[in-house]
């Protein structure tokens, strides 16, 4: 249960004119290693980052998703 070896973690927007879910920021460990699609930039880049559990991915995403969700909107007005 607790030896993960793939996880997915994501912050997300409803948006209520389109009826679309939209991703603003991931961490995931899609591409082999654990990295951060920074989808709120225009250039959505990976960064890989150094942890190795869901639990510290959403913790990341939980205090930050203000600033990444403020980030998308000014890059996608």
């Amino acid at each position: 249960m607790n030896d993960v070896q793939a996880f997915v973690v994501t912050i997300h927007y409803d948006d209520p004119q389109t009826r679309e879910t939209i991703e603003i920021a991931r961490i995931d460990t899609s591409h082999g290693y654990v990295h951060f699609d920074r989808l709120y930039r225009a250039d959505q880049p990976k960064d890989p980052l150094d942890m190795e559990t869901p639990w510290e991915a959403e913790e990341h995403l939980r205090e930050h998703w203000r600033q990444y969700a403020e980030s998308y909107a000014r890059n996608h007005a």
